[in-house]
């Protein structure tokens, strides 16, 4: 399963929202917040950036 976290507002989750509705692949979606800079996220991406899409196994 793909987790994706974005935030609906930035133009790059969009179009990465986007381009996997176009194949119908599915996304857990998980709202961030990078102004916030939490441990966990910056410990995802370092950069503090979004999209982060992670892919399990």
């Amino acid at each position: 399963m793909l987790t994706l976290f974005h935030h609906p507002m930035f133009a790059t989750c969009r179009f990465v929202r986007l381009a996997f509705g176009e194949y119908g692949e599915e996304l857990a979606l998980i709202e961030e917040k990078p102004w916030t800079r939490r441990k966990e996220f910056l410990a995802l991406n370092p950069a503090g950036t979004l999209p982060i899409l992670l892919a399990e196994g």
